[in-house]
């Protein structure tokens, strides 16, 4: 549980900071608002969807679209550093939660809701600053993802020589009992003998 709060904590930081930098027309604090009500609506559904890895991606993706639309930089205004940070940790997020193939999927929109601005010629991050970012963001979700599996497996295999353990342990006793009462049956018929 305390995990949840410290990532909430930095969503909420990257957030606050991006919308921060993003306010400087208040005609469009409202618009922003109502956008960043969706995003964290979209935000608080997913745990719900944890079990529907599908609907979660789509979840995951349409929080995504929702941050690149509610962050969208003014034409006159300048490159917000921010974003990228509300985008990596949806990236994070589809990692730890979804399947391999969601979770790419889900970065991939990520991805291109990143790029967005800079297709469509508005103040953004260079490309090749945020196609090098996501490279490198792939590759360290990968390692960690690959580590946080091989950590699962080898607490599975553990748990399963505990279990073995245990039941042998219990069998041994109840062997040894079955034993000793066998002992005392054979020299109670000596002792009548």
């Amino acid at each position: 549980m305390r995990t949840y709060w410290i990532w909430l904590a930095l969503l909420g930081a990257a957030w606050v900071s991006t919308l921060m930098e993003a306010a400087s027309n208040a005609a469009m604090l409202a618009p922003r608002l109502m956008g960043s009500a969706i995003f964290f609506a979209a935000y608080f559904i997913s745990p719900l969807l944890r079990a529907k890895p599908l609907l979660l991606t789509i979840n995951l993706s349409a929080a995504s679209i929702a941050a690149s639309v509610v962050l969208w930089p003014e034409s006159s205004g300048t490159a917000n550093p921010y974003t990228i940070l509300v985008f990596t940790l949806l990236a994070g997020k589809a990692v730890f939660r979804l399947p391999q193939a969601h979770a790419w999927f889900a970065g991939v929109v990520t991805v291109l809701s990143a790029m967005a601005p800079a297709v469509a010629q508005y103040p953004s991050l260079p490309p090749v600053y945020l196609a090098l970012y996501a490279v490198m963001l792939a590759a360290g979700l990968i390692v960690f993802r690959m580590s946080w599996k091989r950590g699962e497996e080898a607490e599975a295999r553990n748990e399963a020589l505990l279990s073995e353990y245990r039941k042998m342990k219990r069998r041994v006793a109840s062997d040894e009992e079955l034993a000793r009462q066998e002992e005392r049956a054979q020299i109670g018929r000596e002792i009548q003998a």
